[in-house]
């Protein structure tokens, strides 16, 4: 007869049915989640992962294996498993034994260490703070959050009258084609989503053909220096070939200097200003020539060009066939640079390119009249001779001619970077441009106009050298458009892996409003700055910008100085070291001086300012390098940081516990034995293991 092996004391009481099948899949679970096949399994898959995270890494980046691996949900349940094997394993052989009191401080530890984890995982922080020098923060910067900043703008007083915040998380990989996010709601005034998104990109500006636009135009100019087998390009970049008459622009004129040669380009809509373009005075006095547009006393349309000598010869004159009388007044050289006024001075000499204007003055009066002011602007056609005296109380609005004041532009063969050569492109609003080119005459005694006439696109035309001369200018028209406008454009930049996280993201964002749609490139600051554009519509006007989430630090610090030393002979920087004050008047702290470098971190409030690198300032306007630097720091703050110290000391102390314990202090019960037990009573006393129950030492495991 069979008899069970089951011990009555410790035999499960009766349940009724579905209850107790429940308590036994309960009890499955468990022991399942205790068991070593489950520790073994969790192990190796997380050893596995760890693995190939490394690898991962290598390949991608830190900010890739971030997002894709540990703070997967995956990797989530898989220390959810490890997690509750410890704490299953631990519990099901409680209560515990003195033995087991190694095994105890050793689980206890990884569950502490787990759970810190967890909880730095939610509640820690980390993002930059970056200061240029005598400039202060109160921000931190969280980077790995970005943010579409829209304000609409009030059409009344060009102000904006409030800010959307619209986040996202586009990941640390560029989109592949077909992504479409949106990120506003339906309710909202206008829609905004977003259709490719680049990590690390590389801005370029382009010009498009587009409603609202100005006149463009863009220009290819190749030089041949002596003794270069072939020509090199004028122009570093896209941006610097286009010539754009902004709308802001009054004067229709855009000039760039370039090399030994000035380039200019004007835009004019009046058919006269292109005959006096092609076709200047032929006679002309010391200081050029002026041209009379008038109408003589039938009514008639005539023209009479005059040498103008700087001495007022001649004057006063009647203009032929007209009862209009001429004298001449003065001589002007009018300089683009304005004392106090720098940023109009750099503007009106974009415009011009040369650091004086050309100016004759005449007084013109008709029969018996007043005697007005008319002027002649040389290189300036659209400018108007006549600008009505705010003081005259005849209260003439109207001039009694037109003046285009023909002067020989000034240039100096002395040195090979001396302005040897001027070129000037026209066009007109038919869709037409011209060209005229002035150099050296021979031994380099004067100055005369070499070659003029009607430029088609993509026809090379040699605008200074040739002959003798051992440098060749030679240039182009590529495009021109009446209605241009500037866009930038982004393409994904691929950096070196260990630089993944150092690019300058950036979003191509479609805007409606409407029904109206426009499409443009959104790029973040490199300078961490909030670098707005602005959006137009037809009812109303939007400022975009690409930027981050922003918090506040709860007290401010000051950068008084940040040097950066280089390797020598080379670029790279060896080290970093920013002199700040600290500003807490929460903790009555005033202007402390810290120094925070490379290996001297500074901690207060719980947050860590490491020195992480320096940014080279840009102009957003250009993209150029400002020469300033911004000194960049890494802040992190992790509350769950002394769980996770105390979790390791537990694990170590247990660790050390358990190799303590094998060595025989615990495992081992003492008795004495008699000596009548073995064999005589001057035996001496025998220390003697006791054994235990097979079971119990695999409890022990």
């Amino acid at each position: 007869m069979a008899t069970s092996m089951t011990d009555p004391k410790t035999a499960a009481p009766a349940r009724p049915g579905m209850l107790n099948s429940l308590w036994l899949a309960c009890d499955a679970i468990y022991r399942f989640l205790a068991s070593l096949k489950l520790a073994v399994i969790s192990l190796s898959s997380l050893s596995a992962v760890l693995a190939y995270a490394t690898f991962y890494e290598s390949w991608h980046g830190t900010a890739a294996v971030q997002e894709q691996i540990y703070q997967s949900a995956g990797f989530a349940v898989l220390l959810a498993f490890l997690a509750a094997n410890i704490l299953c394993a631990a519990t099901i052989r409680f209560p515990w034994k003195r033995r087991q009191a190694g095994f105890v401080v050793t689980h206890a530890g990884l569950l502490i260490l787990i759970a810190g984890s967890y909880y730095s995982f939610r509640t820690s922080r980390e993002g930059q703070v970056a200061l240029e020098e005598a400039t202060q923060s109160s921000q931190l910067m969280i980077t790995d959050h970005p943010i579409l900043r829209v304000r609409p703008i009030d059409a009344h007083t060009g102000q904006a009258t409030e800010e959307v915040e619209l986040a996202f998380r586009p990941g640390v990989f560029a989109w592949k084609p077909g992504r479409f996010e949106t990120l506003t709601r339906e309710k909202d005034p206008f829609t905004v989503a977003l259709k490719a998104h680049l990590p690390a990109s590389l801005p370029s500006r382009v010009v498009v053909d587009a409603t609202g636009g100005s006149p463009s135009l863009k220009l290819l100019a190749l030089a041949k220096p002596p003794g270069a087998a072939e020509a090199v390009p004028m122009f570093r970049s896209e941006s610097e070939s286009w010539f754009m008459v902004a709308p802001s622009n009054k004067l229709s004129r855009v000039s760039r200097v370039v090399g030994p040669a000035r380039i200019s380009f004007q835009f004019v809509t009046k058919p006269e200003m292109v005959e006096d373009f092609l076709n200047p005075p032929k006679e002309l006095g010391p200081n050029g020539a002026a041209r009379f547009r008038y109408k003589d006393k039938t009514g008639k349309d005539r023209v009479y060009d005059l040498p103008v000598d700087g001495k007022g010869a001649a004057s006063p004159f009647q203009l032929p066939d007209s009862d209009l009388t001429v004298s001449f007044q003065r001589m002007i050289e009018f300089p683009t640079a304005i004392e106090g006024r720098e940023e109009e001075s750099s503007e009106f000499y974009s415009m011009v390119g040369d650091d004086e204007i050309p100016i004759v003055e005449y007084s013109i009066k008709k029969g018996d009249g007043p005697a007005l002011r008319h002027m002649g602007w040389g290189m300036l056609p659209t400018v108007p001779s006549f600008i009505p005296d705010p003081e005259d109380k005849s209260g003439t609005t109207v001039g009694l001619a037109a003046i285009s004041y023909y002067s020989l532009p000034k240039l100096d063969g002395s040195t090979m970077m001396s302005r040897r050569g001027v070129i000037e492109v026209m066009g007109d609003s038919a869709g037409k441009l011209f060209y005229r080119t002035f150099g050296l005459t021979e031994g380099n005694k004067g100055v005369a106009i070499r070659a003029s006439g009607t430029l088609p696109l993509g026809e090379s035309v040699l605008g200074m050298g040739g002959d003798k001369m051992p440098m060749t200018l030679t240039f182009k028209a590529e495009r021109y458009l009446q209605t241009g406008i500037e866009k930038t454009v982004c393409e994904e930049l691929n950096l070196p892996v260990g630089q993944k996280g150092n690019g300058i993201p950036a979003a191509l964002v479609e805007m409606k409003v409407n029904g109206v749609t426009r499409e443009f490139w959104a790029r973040r600051s490199i300078s961490f700055d909030q670098n707005w554009q602005t959006i137009r519509f037809p009812d109303q006007s939007f400022q975009v910008c690409y930027d981050f989430e922003r918090e506040p630090l709860g007290f401010h610090i000051d950068l008084d100085d940040f040097d950066v030393k280089f390797d020598p002979g080379t670029e790279q920087a060896s080290s970093f070291t920013s002199k700040i004050r600290l500003t807490d008047e929460a903790r009555k702290i005033k202007d402390r001086p810290v120094t925070i470098s490379m290996n001297e971190p500074m901690e207060h409030r719980g947050l860590t300012f490491y020195q992480s690198s320096y940014i080279r300032s840009e102009d957003p306007a250009t993209l150029r390098p400002t020469g300033k630097f911004q000194s960049v720091f890494q802040v992190a703050e992790d509350p769950g940081r002394r769980i996770k110290y105390a979790g390791s000391l537990l694990v170590v102390l247990g660790t050390f516990m358990q190799f303590y314990m094998r060595s025989g202090v615990y495992n081992l019960t003492r008795r004495r034995v008699k000596p009548a037990d073995i064999g005589g009573s001057d035996a001496p006393d025998v220390k003697t293991p006791k054994t235990k129950p097979a079971g119990e030492y695999l409890e022990d495991l």
